[in-house]
């Protein structure tokens, strides 16, 4: 509150109201907002359809499932390198062999190459087993 709205209180008199900045817009939940930044964003209509959009696009790229049984990984650290390389062998008898930098880096790029193959083998119908 500022001096003058305070010496107004002790004189029982109510301060004038602040007149709003022409370029601010207030939300129903009270947060003044900049024209500028409203300017650069999308309506909420369009932001909703654009998080469905991206909702459905990860739906679609996520390729669900487990290795099959049977699979087999190895890793083999080497010291003078600092990199860990391994392999990952399915049962139907495909390999990939990668490498990383930690185990975690190693298995994600194991797991990077099987699901492009998995995908592929999808996309050209190739019987999986």
């Amino acid at each position: 509150m500022s001096i003058k709205d305070r010496i107004l209180a002790k004189q029982g008199l109510k301060p004038s109201p602040k007149p709003e900045d022409p370029k601010t817009v207030t939300f129903g939940c009270g947060h003044p907002v900049h024209l500028a930044q409203l300017h650069a964003m999308d309506c909420p209509s369009c932001l909703k359809a654009k998080r469905i959009a991206l909702a459905a696009k990860t739906r679609e790229s996520a390729v669900k499932g487990r290795l099959p049984d049977g699979s087999v990984v190895t890793a083999i650290y080497n010291a003078a390198a600092e990199t860990w390389t391994g392999s990952l062998t399915l049962a139907v008898g495909m390999r990939f062999e990668a490498a990383g930098g930690s185990q975690t880096k190693l298995l994600h790029a194991l797991d990077d190459l099987y699901r492009a193959w998995l995908k592929e083998s999808e996309n050209s119908s190739a019987p999986l087993q």
